[in-house]
């Protein structure tokens, strides 16, 4: 049956416009057997944190030129058989605070470009200037902590009764890289068996590559947490993932660049970079979000400025609202 409270929310008038722009994709992502793993679809089943999805899809739809393109874009991006429908859809949200951002800024005429995949993402005009915006998404790496909390949340949705305990992570050798595979499941294989563990404990897991990790899991509200760095580790932190987060610019900005300077743009539109990127937990804890972003974006742009005329780079953080995020510099 939950399967179906999941679709039988999407049929809601609250959730009219999630069900608008992407509905149709969500019940046919909903037919595989791994339907939790679906972040939007375990929030349906449940009932909670809709609110900003159906904000997100309405603001979108009011901000575009053509609100009907929404769902034709959707349909274009997102594959609900494919293993990374989820990956795409979070993709996809970042394509749709790039709308909010332009409308945020006073742009007009903002419309998705389909039909190329040479072409940028966006185009628009604001006081008799073209634009061409490109949206580029900076997945928060699948560290040790990010594919534990997407196992934890997977599993309290099915099993609520038997994830009825506090967790925490008090040490985790947990640097700013994707997990291999092996390590993946080794992560997934702990959480899965944290409700055999004695209550209270506390224990300690070494995974495969030598990844260390100490656990303490006792009675009280259902919640995973991370213990944070002590005060002395706060700048080598933020330094470490400066280096991460520029290293996955640099991985999207060849295509991004050769999508903005595609030859069909001409010579004298504005082109944005668009970036949406998500903190790491252990950043966004220590409040450093903004101090990376500004650094990077700062430095990245001044890189590029050198040798790509008519360029701009916005990092947005999901820490905050389009609206707040810094206005592109034109030099």
């Amino acid at each position: 049956m939950a399967r179906e409270y999941a679709l039988n929310a999407l049929t809601s008038d609250a959730n009219r416009d999630i069900n608008f722009s992407v509905g149709a994709l969500l019940r046919e992502r909903a037919a595989r057997d791994d339907w939790r793993d679906s972040v939007i679809l375990q929030q349906l089943e449940s009932g909670r944190n809709l609110g900003g999805w159906n904000d997100l899809f309405r603001r979108t739809r009011e901000a575009l030129a053509d609100p009907d393109s929404l769902p034709r874009k959707a349909a274009i991006v997102l594959n609900p058989q494919s293993p990374s429908f989820d990956e795409a859809l979070e993709d996809f949200v970042a394509e749709l605070l790039a709308v909010l951002y332009l409308a945020a800024l006073g742009h007009a005429d903002i419309r998705f470009v389909v039909g190329d995949q040479r072409a940028p993402d966006l185009t628009s005009v604001h006081e008799h200037i073209s634009y061409a915006t490109e949206v580029k998404n900076l997945r928060e790496p699948r560290t040790l902590s990010y594919v534990a909390f997407a196992r934890w949340h997977r599993n309290r949705a099915a099993q609520p009764d038997v994830f009825n305990f506090s967790v925490s992570f008090l040490e985790i050798d947990d640097p700013f890289e994707d997990l291999t595979a092996q390590q993946a499941t080794g992560v997934q294989e702990l959480v899965d068996g944290l409700p055999e563990r004695q209550r209270p404990s506390t224990f300690v897991v070494t995974l495969p590559g030598n990844r260390r990790v100490r656990v303490r899991v006792v009675e009280g509200d259902a919640h995973m947490m991370r213990h944070g760095p002590g005060p002395f580790l706060v700048e080598p932190i933020v330094e470490e993932c400066k280096q991460a987060v520029v290293l996955k610019l640099l991985e999207h900005s060849r295509k991004a660049l050769t999508q903005l300077y595609f030859a069909d743009v001409p010579e004298d539109t504005r082109k944005l970079l668009f970036v949406r990127w998500k903190p790491p937990d252990e950043i966004a804890a220590i409040g450093e979000a903004t101090t990376v972003r500004d650094a990077v974006a700062q430095h990245f742009e001044a890189f590029f400025r050198e040798f790509f005329p008519n360029l701009a780079i916005t990092i947005m953080h999901t820490l905050e609202d389009p609206a707040d995020a810094p206005r592109p510099n034109w030099g």
